[in-house]
């Protein structure tokens, strides 16, 4: 426990207090890191489970920390995060490749969104709506995927301009407007 008077002169002589402490890990940087790391080394289990206990039990603290963090450094994380992934891109690469793989539909969904802002269920109105048909030979679609196995679906045709979704068509009709 520290006596009142201690908090005191404490309180009262912080900066002065704080200066001393920096001038001094300034003039001693050096051997500070070592024998933190000399330390370390010698705990590192210990200390590792101190982390992981002190984590665990203040996991929501943590994680708000990270997230204000993030919010307040947006363009140090971005660029942070662009580093990582160049430094490791056949990583993240093979990821993708392996996470599309298995996830196709959500994929194509991804794919619908980003490229023409719409849903899975609008692209299936539409598919619906043609009768699984294509909008402009009214085929159905006979070319095969990349696999080779599955018929490919429906290309969403659109306005390249505006972005307006005109219809589906098969790969041949689409590749003779373009």
């Amino acid at each position: 426990m520290i006596s009142e008077q201690r908090k005191q002169y404490l309180i009262v002589n912080r900066d002065k207090i704080s200066a001393n402490k920096k001038r001094y890990y300034l003039e001693n940087k050096e051997s500070i890191i070592i024998k933190n790391h000399i330390r370390y080394e010698t705990n590192k289990e210990i200390s590792k489970e101190k982390s992981r206990k002190k984590y665990s039990e203040n996991k929501n603290i943590f994680k708000e920390r990270v997230k204000k963090y993030q919010i307040e450094n947006k363009e140090k994380v971005a660029i942070g995060k662009r580093k990582n992934y160049l430094k490791n891109i056949d990583h993240y690469k093979s990821k993708n490749k392996e996470w599309r793989m298995k996830n196709p539909d959500r994929f194509k969904e991804h794919k619908l969104k980003l490229k023409y802002n719409i849903s899975m269920e609008i692209y299936k109105v539409m598919l619906q709506n043609q009768k699984n048909l294509c909008a402009i030979c009214n085929k159905p679609e006979t070319s095969l995927d990349k696999t080779g196995k599955n018929v490919r679906r429906l290309a969403v045709d659109h306005n390249h301009i505006t972005g307006k979704v005109r219809g589906l068509l098969c790969g041949k009709c689409n590749m003779s407007l373009g």
